[in-house]
């Protein structure tokens, strides 16, 4: 009889990583709804700026980021959003699930994604540094992220070394 006890095995990094972002996501836009201060149009509050840093890729589909605290937000733009980030994090827990899987020969395919992954890593750099009222510490989390991008984006550029066939084996 199998065992029908849930564990990470069954469900894998792509499914529970974008459960938890969407969740931590959701509770930072609500705890940033609540800190809101009409007085201060240019504010963004520190939770929205966590959020932002968790999920910065995808931060770009939210910026400029005072819609989503001010007044009434679309259910469409926070629909679009949501999807978005757990998209990314797919992304990120199936290639965490395929870790160890060998690499793939290199394409003229791969090449032209690998192409497009790179100017897209350079997009949550350059609209972090460009926002003058986000901190430091927001603006090293775009490095960062720029920086996971482009080491994972310039794999796509390696070609597969052939096996060592030297390494004989005696029995």
């Amino acid at each position: 009889m199998k065992d029908s006890s849930l564990s990470v095995k069954h469900f894998g990094f792509a499914f529970i990583l974008p459960v938890c972002a969407i969740l931590v996501t959701s509770a930072l836009w609500l705890g940033a709804r609540s800190q809101y201060q009409a007085s201060c149009l240019d504010c963004v509050p520190i939770p929205l700026q966590l959020a932002g840093m968790l999920n910065s890729p995808i931060a770009l589909l939210a910026y400029p980021f005072y819609p989503l605290i001010q007044g009434d937000v679309s259910l469409l733009h926070l629909a679009v959003l949501l999807v978005a980030i757990a998209l990314q994090w797919v992304y990120i827990g199936y290639v965490i699930d395929n870790r160890h899987i060998a690499p793939r020969r290199r394409t003229l395919g791969r090449c032209i994604a690998g192409t497009l992954g790179m100017l897209f890593a350079f997009g949550p750099l350059i609209v972090a540094i460009r926002m003058y009222h986000l901190g430091l510490l927001y603006k090293s989390a775009a490095l960062l992220w720029f920086l996971l991008m482009a080491y994972h984006f310039s794999g796509f550029f390696r070609n597969v070394r052939p096996a060592d066939s030297s390494a004989t084996v005696s029995s």
